[in-house]
């Protein structure tokens, strides 16, 4: 694994509302899918890497409150949770910064 020595990550939590139907793991998964293909996130989708659950890693900052509502369907296009509609927001939690592990690296060999 190749990691630049000086970048700045962007960690995020994710929360996704309402929370009680969202604590299906499968639900959490497609929600996070939709929100990928959701126009505005669009030039979001190539900087970031998430667990698909409740964490999200940006190599650029996202704008904060960043909140994203969309309309449950499965892949097929089918509603389904009754055509439910699920906010997610992304938090900000932290900057992770490379010069860290990279001296933690150096140090090891």
């Amino acid at each position: 694994v190749r990691i630049p020595r000086d970048a700045t990550y962007y960690e995020y939590t994710i929360w996704i509302f309402p929370t009680a139907l969202s604590k299906n793991a499968d639900c959490r998964a497609r929600v996070m899918e939709l929100v990928e293909h959701y126009p505005s996130c669009a030039q979001y989708v190539p900087h970031v890497a998430h667990d698909r659950n409740q964490r999200l890693v940006s190599a650029k900052a996202l704008p904060q409150p960043l909140k994203i509502e969309v309309t449950y369907s499965d892949e097929d296009g089918e509603s389904g949770w009754k055509a439910m509609k699920f906010t997610v927001e992304m938090k900000y939690l932290q900057e992770i910064r490379t010069s860290a592990l990279d001296r933690c690296v150096w140090q090891c060999r």
